[in-house]
């Protein structure tokens, strides 16, 4: 996730800064600003005013694109508290137990020979993905932000595992 300006995207779209959020809203939002902001509906204003209501479409996009999804929001959460999730830019590092689980997942996955293991281990994945989110909600509204920097790297480790489950899924269904 990389944020190049310094304006708050929740206040953008004038939401609580909270990882609880109201999608329909966010989406209503992101309407009413991209309306306002597009750059057809500046169509003979002056090059300054076209250059800046482009930048401003540009990040209301990349906004969008962060709060909606739970991953990217989280993140953002944390990097707006100064917290990194990223090793190689001096960010939180996986633990050892994250580590083990990712190592003995991905052995599970080389493992699995049928068309319904594969299924299988997605559906289990995607349970412990919806039960990380939850945990990860939860942390936030306690204000745990340690934790909360834990469950988004586990769930940084879910995405892309699921990833993975679904490239061989489609490998397998296409053989």
């Amino acid at each position: 996730m990389i944020i190049e300006n310094q304006e708050n995207y929740f206040d953008l779209f004038g939401i609580a800064s909270s990882f609880i959020i109201d999608e329909k809203m966010l989406e209503k939002k992101y309407f009413e600003l991209q309306k306002q902001y597009h750059p057809d509906r500046l169509m003979g204003k002056d090059y300054e005013e076209r250059i800046t209501a482009l930048y401003k479409a540009a990040i209301i996009n990349d906004a969008y694109k962060i709060l909606k999804d739970p991953l990217n929001r989280s993140e953002y959460i944390l990097f707006l508290n100064g917290k990194l999730i990223n090793a190689e830019a001096g960010g939180k590092n996986p633990s050892q137990e994250l580590l083990m689980e990712a190592l003995d997942s991905r052995e599970e996955l080389a493992e699995a020979e049928t068309l319904e293991k594969i299924k299988n281990l997605e559906g289990k994945t995607i349970e412990e993905k919806k039960q990380c989110i939850e945990e990860l909600s939860n942390s936030f509204s306690e204000g745990n932000l340690e934790k909360a920097e834990d469950l988004t790297l586990r769930l940084k480790y879910l995405e892309k595992f699921l990833t993975e489950i679904k490239t061989k899924k489609q490998n397998y269904e296409t053989s």
